[in-house]
């Protein structure tokens, strides 16, 4: 299936690097997180070994959605579509992206159990990373992320909200979603058009709505 005209910013040598890069740093956070685990479960809640090591274990599990994003950048777009039973693949990304959070931020998960996706399971979770890491970049202490996904109609609506200041005014929603337009913080540029290039590969929309909060609605066809 076809990327909608949301065409990879790098040439095929470049994108192979990318896949590359990512899948050895993954590996390496992978014994990362292990051995923090394992300090953690030593440690004394409290102690000054039991911060450290969570310390260690929250920027590995960053270093993990940066490594996803230049995967899904890298990667071409001839998704394998199945049926996915989405409830358990988004709430172990839930799991996973908790771990990440500062004191101060909830992530609201509204995860249906019997919803099924004809979708690429991987491009799923590279979706659902990508969202939640943009929006933790905006939510500030004490804050929230609200993670649903909802039947329509259609297909199935995967909408992520945050408690930050909203989308900038200075930026179009084209310019929002294209590689490398900075923010002014963390980040590489890259979370929304990975969103928006793998929606789209799926037959499906990326929608930016402004308000006091910002929020992405992420429509995909059904089964």
């Amino acid at each position: 299936m076809g990327d909608d005209g949301k065409e990879s910013p790098f040439d095929p040598q470049t994108a192979l690097l990318l896949r590359a890069v990512a899948h050895d740093v993954n590996n390496l956070l992978s014994s990362v997180l292990g051995h923090a685990e394992l300090l953690e479960a030593q440690a004394e809640g409290g102690s000054t070994l039991d911060r450290r090591s969570r310390a260690i274990r929250r920027a590995a599990l960053k270093g993990v959605e940066v490594t996803r994003k230049l995967s899904a950048s890298g990667r071409d777009l001839n998704l394998h579509l199945e049926p996915v039973e989405v409830h358990s693949l988004l709430e172990e990304e839930c799991q996973r992206f908790r771990g990440t959070l500062r004191e101060g931020v909830e992530l609201q998960a509204e995860l249906p159990k019997s919803l099924v996706l004809r979708a690429d399971g991987r491009a799923l979770q590279q979706i659902a990373s990508a969202l939640l890491s943009n929006a933790r970049t905006w939510c500030s202490s004490p804050g929230w992320i609200r993670f649903s996904l909802r039947e329509t109609e259609n297909g199935a609506e995967l909408i992520v909200t945050d408690s930050g200041p909203g989308f900038s005014d200075s930026l179009s929603d084209e310019e929002l979603v294209a590689p490398f337009v900075g923010s002014g913080r963390e980040g590489s540029g890259l979370g929304l058009w990975t969103v928006d290039r793998l929606v789209r590969a799926h037959g499906g929309t990326v929608s930016l709505r402004r308000g006091p909060q910002a929020q992405v609605v992420c429509a995909f066809p059904g089964a």
